[in-house]
């Protein structure tokens, strides 16, 4: 049974080309699948988003038709320049399968678009980014020095700053190779998602919007735990899990007084501990809202279930934040997993996360003193961060893709799967604030012995990024056991999948709230930036 991933249509205006419409050529940039691999932004239309001369969304109208015979220089005349401002689409066709190299961005003869204005002056234009992909490849290609462009196989993308006045331009081409016959370069329009900031967005208001101040918050009637993050006391969290190999700090909020910004870091990677996962690891936070029942010394789950909630957390990840080698868990998660009640009084997981995909099942369990207990065997759903592109020089050195990465019984492999939301983007440096909203899937018969039913896909995941919607996981199935829910909310910071971090690098957080409705926006969040 597959799950239906819907995304927010995220409206993409701006007319800043490097900030809105850049993707890299470095391979970091597209792919088949991908316009920006560095960002995880995906195409609409495999092999590449573009419109045709006629206004025709993935059409066959190329916009230039030009021949290719040999090496040399190619001059391409381009009458409606306006219409590459997101990119040019280039393609090559002819018969016997045609191949074109040209002289890449970095090269000694890049590409120039001679651009005329409406005053008549004359601008001569640099590439931004002239990219390559294969669609026998699922990979970003490094195309600084060549591009690579072969007849029904290769596509690329060339961007250019162009001037909002251009009336028409000129395409100078740098033919280093030409193998097989004649072929025809096609230009089209580059039309690609973008990349889409919430915070320029209007947010939308929650029960944030409707009390005096964050304070006011935990006497909400739909709101069960609210406050900051000074670990030091009993307070909003119940679990804690800090890292001894981790500075931490508590720092006194300046737009809230009286409350408390915890401060922490990734440890850069050391030789001898970097298989060490609490050398990963950094900080672990979670609260039960479904303990067991101790007077069954078959220790079940105590109900009635929680079903639905909502959690907000306000970060920020700092100018440090530059780690290449691997991705991040971070921020908002939420812990499905159950497992076993110890007599220590937790639930110890033993499926979920770590590749250990979970069943949904009710089992009987039996421990190695040979009592038996009530196991349940649930998943788990963690935010992730992506890694800074591989050259430091990229123009989104700055921004991550935002991702959930989520357990449950329908992903295709034993380590669950990366829900993106959207193309909506995060920044080091700048407070975000991530609200999400979970619902389990509900369950129906037959039940068998032990009460363990079928698992209806109506399970919901749902995702605002700075109080704007960036997207929802819709269909989902988690659970096969009517008395599982919701343990909580699970936030936890840890590092890669098996490597510590290349970077020292360090977060803050504020303003948590677990409520049963839509949160929102601190009042004061603007004032973080």
């Amino acid at each position: 049974m597959s799950a239906a991933f819907g995304v927010q249509a995220n409206p993409v205006t701006g007319t800043d080309v490097l900030r809105y419409w850049y993707t890299s050529d470095d391979g970091d940039g597209p792919s088949p699948t991908r316009w920006s691999t560095h960002l995880k932004i995906a195409w609409a239309n495999k092999g590449g988003d573009f419109v045709d001369a006629k206004g025709v969304a993935q059409g066959s109208t190329p916009f230039v038709s030009q021949p290719v015979a040999a090496p040399g220089n190619v001059v391409v005349a381009i009458g409606n320049p306006l219409a590459f401002r997101k990119g040019m689409l280039l393609r090559l066709t002819g018969k016997s399968d045609p191949s074109v190299t040209f002289a890449g961005r970095l090269s000694e003869s890049p590409p120039v678009l001679a651009v005329a204005r409406n005053d008549g002056s004359v601008v001569k234009l640099r590439p931004l980014s002239f990219a390559a992909w294969n669609s026998s490849s699922s990979s970003a290609m490094d195309s600084r020095q060549q591009v690579k462009l072969s007849s029904g196989s290769g596509s690329a993308l060339l961007l250019f700053d162009i001037p909002g006045d251009a009336k028409s331009a000129t395409l100078s081409l740098q033919v280093l190779e030409k193998r097989r016959p004649t072929g025809d370069l096609l230009l089209f329009a580059l039309d690609p998602p973008g990349v889409f900031y919430p915070h320029e967005q209007p947010p939308v208001p929650g029960i944030a919007a409707t009390v005096a101040d964050e304070h006011a918050l935990k006497s909400h009637p739909a709101v069960i735990r609210a406050g900051d993050f000074d670990l030091r006391r009993k307070g909003v969290f119940e679990g804690i899990q800090q890292s001894a190999h981790v500075t931490r700090e508590y720092l006194p909020d300046p737009l809230s007084p009286g409350r408390i910004l915890y401060r922490s870091m990734f440890k850069q990677r050391d030789g001898s501990a970097s298989g060490d996962q609490n050398w990963r690891g950094s900080l672990s936070l979670s609260i039960g809202t479904m303990p067991a029942d101790l007077t069954d010394p078959m220790r079940p789950i105590k109900g009635p279930p929680t079903k639905e909630l909502f959690g907000r957390l306000c970060f920020r990840m700092e100018e440090d934040w530059l780690a290449r080698n691997d991705a991040n868990k971070m921020a908002l998660g939420w812990d499905l997993r159950f497992g076993y009640w110890t007599k220590s009084g937790y639930w110890q997981q033993t499926t979920g996360n770590g590749g250990a995909r979970g069943t949904g099942l009710k089992v009987l369990r039996t421990n190695k003193d040979g009592t038996q207990q009530w196991e349940y065997q649930g998943h788990s759903v963690r935010m992730e961060a992506g890694k800074a592109p591989r050259d430091a020089a990229h123009p989104h050195d700055a921004l991550r893709p935002i991702t959930s990465y989520t357990y449950h019984l329908d992903q295709f492999d034993f380590n669950g799967t990366g829900e993106r939301w959207g193309n909506a983007v995060i920044e080091r440096g700048r407070w975000h604030c991530i609200e999400q909203q979970i619902r389990v899937n509900s369950i129906v018969g037959p039940f068998d012995a032990l009460g363990n039913g079928q698992a209806v896909a109506d399970g919901v995941l749902r995702t605002w990024i700075d109080g704007v919607f960036v997207g929802e996981r819709t269909a989902m199935r988690w659970h096969r056991h009517p008395d599982m829910g919701i343990e909580g909310p699970w936030i936890n910071w840890f590092f890669g999948g098996k490597q510590a971090a290349d970077q020292e690098m360090h977060y803050q957080m504020a303003d948590f709230v677990l409520a049963r409705e839509y949160i929102g926006l601190p009042k004061n969040f603007a004032l973080r930036n």
